[in-house]
């Protein structure tokens, strides 16, 4: 199933499905102010479910509430868009992400929901997230005092590119 020009509620149910199929325990959307999910493995993380790159923005303005509460649990703090087909098109959204996320102590990732997989960006300095490991493509990105550097972005678009073309093949 390609998630191309679907909205959030497909999207939304694309996720959960992968949830319930490796038995992540999660609390639903609405269920906590400021986030969609909490998923448990073990490690809490703190999740936005979003359909297009421009939420990203919003998204990581949306979760201010409660990366106090992550930081005190050492806990996740991820954005999960559906990949995009032109991946360019999350380096400014990252950035602001890496920023406004900069002054916690939370680990941070991007996911991009592909199909069978997700695309897990994290920064290089932490451990990606254990949560549904199997059919995840961890993708690490340097960081300069835990901002994003445009140089590095492009590299890590590259990248992603790289990893598509040979999913494809």
């Amino acid at each position: 199933m390609s998630l191309y020009d679907l909205g959030e509620p497909f999207v939304d149910m694309f996720f959960r499905k992968i949830l319930d199929k490796f038995k992540v325990h999660y609390l639903p959307p609405n269920t906590l102010r400021g986030v969609d999910y909490l998923l448990t493995d073990g490690e809490f993380i703190f999740m936005e479910l979003e359909d297009t790159v421009v939420e990203i923005y919003n998204a990581a303005a949306h979760m201010k509430r409660i990366y106090g509460i992550a930081q005190l649990y050492r806990a996740y703090g991820i954005i999960a868009i559906r990949l995009l087909s032109n991946l360019s098109s999350i380096r400014a959204p990252l950035a602001y992400f890496f920023q406004i996320t900069n002054k916690y102590n939370v680990k941070r990732e991007l996911w991009l929901l592909w199909n069978k997989h997700i695309i897990k960006i994290y920064e290089k300095e932490t451990v990606p997230s254990p949560i549904l490991s199997q059919i995840s493509i961890c993708v690490p990105i340097e960081t300069k005092d835990g901002l994003l550097d445009p140089k590095l972005t492009r590299k890590l678009i590259d990248t992603l590119k790289d990893i598509v073309k040979r999913k494809l093949a």
